[in-house]
């Protein structure tokens, strides 16, 4: 993966406030979401997309020993309100630092062991081969088979977990536009 040369600002995509657990705290204009401590918090961001080709990239503080954040895509019928989107029902989510991958049905597959305390994660979406890719600090980590649909950005985090939107995106694939 080359770094990106032309960073686009051009982006559509905030956390939504209208569509987030009650303790997930947003700052920054909406780019950034931060979990509270001890609580299950969740957020979707505001702008779906149902075809093309689409990539998200966000800086997280990481986590190195609980997998207490997520990464992900899900629809508007994603229940986020009981905890981490990496198993919910139309959502699919890469959950650090176990580095598994969920998909729609609750199945883990373990991609990629390394751990980081900050970490520059990505996901892009495929709407012409239904395809959905995991980046992490630029480098792609697990591709996999989405279904169809209309999705969201989603967050989830415990303990204090956080991820900004990265609205020019450092490692933006070729193809793909900025979410």
């Amino acid at each position: 993966m080359l770094l990106n040369p032309f960073r686009f600002a051009a982006f559509s995509t905030l956390w939504n406030p209208l569509d987030k657990g009650a303790s997930m705290a947003l700052s920054l204009g909406n780019t950034k979401a931060t979990g509270a401590a001890m609580s299950q918090n969740w957020v979707r961001g505001g702008t779906p997309k149902s075809s093309g080709k689409w990539y998200a990239e966000f800086i997280t503080n990481g986590d190195t020993n609980n997998n207490d954040l997520s990464i992900g895509i899900g629809n508007a019928a994603a229940d986020l309100s009981t905890g981490m989107a990496a198993s919910r029902p139309g959502s699919y989510a890469y959950m650090s630092p176990a580095s598994i991958v969920y998909s729609n049905i609750g199945i883990g597959n373990t991609v990629q062991a390394a751990r980081y305390s900050t970490e520059n994660m990505g996901v892009g979406m495929d709407f012409t081969s239904n395809t959905l890719n995991w980046y992490k600090n630029g480098v792609l980590v697990r591709n996999w088979a989405m279904t169809a649909d209309t999705y969201f950005i989603l967050f989830s985090a415990q303990n204090t977990k956080f991820a900004t939107i990265q609205t020019a995106p450092l490692f933006l694939p070729s193809g793909y536009l900025a979410w």
